[in-house]
C-alpha cells in the first residue's frame, strides 16, 4: 500500500469554482472591524468567496504570528458585517483572539 507525505494528505484544497452556483471565485485581502472587550481592532484576512453569489466560501489569516505569552484564554467574537464585501452572506465571520493582550490567533466561518 503507497501513502502519501503527511503535509499533501492535510493541505486543503481550493475549490475551482462555487460549489452552489459554479460562479468565479475570488481570493481578496480584507481589513475587517472586530469590536471586543478590549476596544476595536482591524485584522486583515485572506478571504475566498464567489462574485456571483456573494457568498464567503473561506477565510484565513494571511500570516500568523508567533503566538503571545500572556497564557490567557481565548476570547470569540464575530467580524462587522460591513466590511465584509459579500452582500448576501448567510455565514458569520468569528475570530478567536487572546483575552489578555487581543492578539488573533485564529479565524473561521460559522455556518
Amino acid at each position: 500500500m503507497k501513502t502519501g507525505h503527511a503535509a499533501t494528505q492535510q493541505r486543503r484544497v481550493r475549490p475551482l469554482s462555487c460549489p452552489s452556483c459554479r460562479g468565479t471565485l475570488r481570493y481578496d485581502l480584507v481589513e475587517t472591524l472586530l469590536s471586543t472587550n478590549r476596544g476595536y481592532q482591524f485584522p486583515r484576512i485572506g478571504m475566498l468567496w464567489c462574485a456571483r453569489c456573494e457568498q464567503t466560501l473561506s477565510v484565513e489569516l494571511p500570516e500568523y504570528p508567533p503566538e503571545c505569552s500572556c497564557d490567557a484564554h481565548l476570547e470569540t467574537d464575530l467580524a462587522d458585517h460591513a466590511a465584509i464585501p459579500c452582500k448576501l452572506q448567510l455565514v458569520s465571520v468569528i475570530f478567536e483572539s487572546c483575552a489578555r493582550c487581543g492578539q488573533v490567533r485564529e479565524v473561521y466561518l460559522n455556518h
